[in-house]
């Protein structure tokens, strides 16, 4: 089930990525993602942090780290990405992600499936890390 959708936000000399969310029965929320340069294989490609939902000019507002992002190859060759939002309303304290290219040219880069939806698994999940070098 699509859950969400990743934006490229550009705002005067400000650019990045924003991954919007709308689970069921939950306040829909947005987070930004951070490119990580690290030296180790396992570590995330991106970290997300959640946006405040009304920020005010000049206001220093804290970011809170709530989860991270892996680029993945499956078994035809394509890269995606998986990952996780913790919060404490889910039963587990996080909910597993997916992230892929859209089918049909859309105006958002990526969407956002729940890591155990079966259509997610099955899907040729493409991802192209060039559209999101600049954020």
């Amino acid at each position: 089930m699509r859950i969400g959708v990743i934006r490229k936000i550009e705002i005067e000399s400000e650019r990045y990525l924003e991954m919007s969310v709308n689970a069921p029965f939950l306040y829909p929320a947005k987070f930004r993602l951070f490119k990580i340069k690290s030296l180790s294989a396992s570590a995330p490609n991106y970290q997300l942090y959640l946006q405040p939902p009304h920020p005010k000019k000049g206001e220093k507002q804290a970011a809170h780290n709530v989860g991270a992002l892996w680029i993945r190859t499956n078994d035809k060759g394509d890269n995606y990405m998986s990952g996780y939002i913790e919060s404490p309303l889910f039963a587990s304290g996080k909910i597993g992600i997916v992230v892929f290219k859209p089918k049909a040219q859309e105006d958002w880069l990526y969407d956002v499936l729940t890591a155990n939806d079966q259509s997610s698994r099955k899907q040729s999940a493409h991802y192209d890390d060039g559209a999101s070098d600049d954020a």
